[in-house]
């Protein structure tokens, strides 16, 4: 349940941009790390925009994905009190990183 103290056009107004463009047209993956953890790969792939980082395990045999994806969040790239954004929230964001491409082309 969200906060009802948090505004988020206000929110996302304080949000660095490479924040706003990573969760408008999603992350830009780079290799980061890997190694053998026991039976496994982890891989760890680095957004090249934000600095999140994707932790995935994957089987050295048969390369399938265990247990997913976890994340690793800049500190401040989080918004305390909101959690999921819902097609709304989505669409502040999408804004937000529009005014900044067109603030970047002018």
């Amino acid at each position: 349940m969200r906060d009802a103290e948090i505004d988020i056009k206000t929110a996302v107004a304080n949000m660095r941009p490479e924040y706003t463009h990573c969760r408008d047209y999603g992350h830009h993956w780079d290799s980061f790390q890997v190694y053998q953890a026991g039976r496994n790969y982890e891989r760890v792939l680095r957004c090249t925009s934000c600095s999140t980082l994707c932790h995935q395990l994957i089987q050295i045999k048969g390369g399938r994905l265990v247990g997913g994806r976890r994340y690793t969040y800049p500190e401040d790239y989080l918004i305390v009190g909101i959690g999921y954004f819902s097609a709304d929230d989505r669409g502040v964001v999408r804004l937000a990183s529009i005014k900044d491409d067109m603030r970047k082309a002018s």
